[in-house]
């Protein structure tokens, strides 16, 4: 007869109250959530754009950079990023495309814009003071 002194020869599993069962439970779901995070923001990470992303930093010396190359005919994401709270850099406006966004401090504000001719397309605070040009080309 085996140790355990049942004939089928298993080891009786380990009992846990139920406090240790929710706990048990509780660390098994955070892993399971932070493993969907974790995939999610690897799949994020790795996605390839199907055009250029140029980010674009303002604060109360202007745009960083404030000149921008691209191609002529293909679409462009410009993410501005506010550095700082100032009145001047509440926001951003390409009024070619009749764009005129509000910017938040330290949030990237995406904006997707298509050249389709050569040339310059500016862009500027609200106030016109921080000015930058899209210059598109070959």
């Amino acid at each position: 007869m085996p140790a355990n002194g049942k004939e089928d020869g298993l080891v009786p599993a380990v009992m846990l109250t139920g406090g240790q069962a929710l706990v048990v439970m509780a660390v098994s779901l955070t892993a399971m959530v932070a493993a969907i995070i974790f995939t999610i923001y690897l799949d994020h990470k790795n996605q390839v754009h199907p055009f250029p992303v140029v980010t674009i930093t303002m604060d109360a010396k202007g745009f960083h950079p404030a000149i921008l190359h691209v191609k002529t005919g293909q679409p462009v994401e410009l993410r501005f990023v506010r550095r700082e709270g100032g009145f001047c850099t509440k926001g951003v406006v390409l009024s070619h495309w009749g764009i005129d966004r509000s910017l938040k401090v330290g949030q990237v504000t995406s904006i997707v814009v298509d050249p389709l001719k050569p040339g310059g397309y500016p862009f500027h605070c609200r106030m016109g003071c921080l000015k930058g040009v899209i210059w598109a080309g070959t």
